[in-house]
């Protein structure tokens, strides 16, 4: 029995998998390249990630409340009047109707608008993909933009 391969004792170690976090940028580029970035932490479980808006092309106004929408569908709806730039401009909601989360971060006055997206701890949601835009409202005058978004999958 002493040559059984089932009585020999191995010691394995301690093994962790990890499911790696990315962020892949997604649409048909009509949203401003550089409207939302992610500016620090990784799409993982029990972590926050925070992400930057902004209008690149400087038409508009302040001050801006800045909101991040969270889905698990994509979309592609096209519309005149909520892309940003000029009153009008086109713009692609990326997002699948309803969204499933919306966040909001502080008002802006100047520069970006900066929104933290807080992810629990829910193993579940690793590998999961989800879909994330950024829209910017401008109190003063009554109008929305949307970003570009990112396909987020959640690590952990």
């Amino acid at each position: 029995m002493a040559n059984s391969p089932f009585t020999a004792t191995v010691p394995l170690g301690t093994f962790t998998f990890r499911r790696l976090s990315s962020a892949t940028s997604y649409g048909s580029a009509v949203n401003p390249a550089g409207s939302l970035r992610l500016t620090s932490g990784a799409p993982m479980i029990s972590s926050v990630a925070s992400s930057a808006l902004s209008d690149p092309t400087g038409e508009f106004g302040y001050p801006q409340a800045p909101l991040l929408l969270v889905s698990s569908v994509a979309g592609s709806i096209q519309a005149s009047g909520v892309g940003l730039g000029p009153v009008g401009a086109l713009g692609e909601l990326l997002v699948g109707v309803p969204a499933a989360l919306i966040v909001e971060g502080p008002a802006v006055v100047v520069g970006e608008g900066l929104v933290d997206l807080t992810i629990p701890a829910v193993l579940a949601l690793v590998g999961l993909g989800y879909y994330a835009q950024g829209v910017l409202v401008d109190v003063a005058a009554a109008r929305v933009g949307l970003t570009e978004g990112p396909q987020l999958v959640l690590g952990g």
